[in-house]
């Protein structure tokens, strides 16, 4: 899977926070020592897609919230680029 971050502002979303957004939803959960919570649980990439698609949404914004409380999840589209999979687009916005 594929993602990307955009903002929905007009103005640009610091450096910083896309990187710390990158980060979150690069790292697999449980693979740091100290901080087991940080990351995104990649066993619901084996999910069918309707079920993979909620339950990566609920992990988003709830792993966004507790730690980039910067931002917020806007919404998040999917695409589906067939054989490649499907590519998820994280739409932020500041809080």
């Amino acid at each position: 899977m594929d993602f990307r971050i955009e903002s929905n502002e007009r103005e640009r979303l610091e450096e910083s926070i896309i990187r710390q957004l990158s980060t979150l939803y690069k790292t697999r959960r449980g693979s740091i020592p100290m901080h087991r919570d940080f990351g995104l649980l990649w066993e619901i990439l084996a999910e069918p897609t309707p079920i993979f698609q909620n339950r990566f949404t609920v992990e988003v914004v709830t792993q966004t919230e507790k730690y980039v409380p910067g931002v917020a999840v806007d919404y998040i589209e999917y695409i589906d680029r067939g054989d490649d999979g499907i590519q998820a687009i994280v739409h932020v916005k500041r809080r």
